[in-house]
């Protein structure tokens, strides 16, 4: 079995690379100067690919340096791959802009604290700061995947991390690859968006 070390920024909480057994550098990461970090790229040997990601902050695609994409996902609210292309190792995938950690080998999500199982939508632990998010201990983000997140894996925030979220209709206009492209927001005229408030 394969050993990967990972190398931690304690005051910014995010990995900023991984090693193997060898202490051989297998991938930087840079990350925003911020509280978890919020990945922004990631260089493997010589090649550098950049995330983009949603307001959730899940990776949507990777493109590499010369700004072709590479990879595309789609998720599901709790975090199941729906649809991918593409080949890049790429873990901070699902709320990976915030240090959410894919486990390719097992589908679990390391998020600090605790470890997230998106086929089962939840925690697989008991939260250490019991009651922090309600009397479930194992409920993920107040069992609404798409308002909140929760980067400590102890307790839930807004996912617009302060900001107003306003919700409409997203229609795919057209398809790349046999994926719906996303980048149309389409608001009919008697819409009324409801902001999401923080509780």
């Amino acid at each position: 079995m394969a050993i990967t070390r990972f190398v931690w920024d304690p005051v910014s909480d995010c990995v900023l690379q991984e090693l193997d057994g060898s202490n051989n550098v297998l991938v930087v990461y840079t990350n925003e100067p911020q509280p978890y970090g919020g990945v922004l790229s990631q260089r493997r040997g010589s090649t550098t690919h950049i995330l983009h990601a949603d307001a959730l902050g899940s990776t949507r695609a990777l493109s590499d340096s010369s700004q072709t994409v590479t990879d595309t996902y789609v998720y599901d609210a709790w975090g199941n791959l729906v649809a991918s292309s593409g080949s890049t190792v790429n873990p901070y995938r699902w709320v990976g802009r915030i240090g959410y950690y894919t486990d390719s080998s097992t589908g679990l999500v390391y998020v600090r604290a605790r470890m997230y199982q998106p086929t089962v939508a939840g925690w697989l632990s008991k939260d250490p700061y019991t009651l922090a998010d309600g009397i479930n201990d194992f409920v993920y983000s107040y069992n609404c995947p798409v308002s909140y997140v929760d980067p400590s894996g102890t307790t839930s925030d807004s996912a617009s991390h302060g900001t107003t979220v306003y919700y409409a209709d997203i229609v795919a206009t057209s398809f790349i690859n046999g994926l719906p492209n996303i980048g149309t927001l389409h608001v009919p005229a008697r819409s009324i968006l409801w902001p999401v408030n923080r509780p």
